[in-house]
């Protein structure tokens, strides 16, 4: 997925006049722009740090969607759900826990891992393959049981 993608998706939005497209699409274009300006990026964003910004945003709304619940406030549940499944349609399938572990037993053997200390150096080679694919608390939780 680019930003010229993203940008067509929000004008079919509002063509259509789907207000809850509308405003998940400028909520992500926004996050999008904001991290080009943090990372001093001219031009388009590369597709896995737009990956990571919508892995991000998923992760608000899950957290958002677990407060609002906890508050009793439904109506924010479900505005909240509405926006994050529009937004999954631009998510890559997530890999499998079989696939994930592949990955992990790879990177400990790579890296020379021996013990939770180096758990660090795991992740950050088994997310780099993952490529925005696996959930990092689904990796976090392999590489324990691995370097346990």
């Amino acid at each position: 997925m680019t930003e010229k993608e993203l940008q067509d998706a929000l004008k079919n939005a509002l063509k259509s006049g789907d207000k809850v497209s509308m405003s998940a699409l400028r909520l992500l274009i926004s996050e999008i722009k904001y991290r080009k300006i943090e990372d001093l990026v001219k031009g388009e964003l590369a597709e896995d740090k737009i990956l990571g910004v919508l892995n991000k945003m998923m992760k608000r709304y899950k957290e958002s969607i677990e407060q609002f619940s906890a508050g009793g406030r439904q109506d924010l549940v479900e505005k909240e759900k509405a926006e994050m499944a529009v937004l999954v349609k631009y998510i890559p399938a997530q890999m499998s826990d079989e696939e994930a572990l592949a990955i992990v037993v790879s990177a400990i053997q790579e890296t020379g891992a021996a013990s939770i200390k180096d758990m660090g150096k795991v992740m950050k080679l088994t997310l780099e393959r993952a490529k925005g694919r696996a959930d990092g608390s689904m990796v976090s939780r392999i590489v324990k049981e691995k370097l346990s």
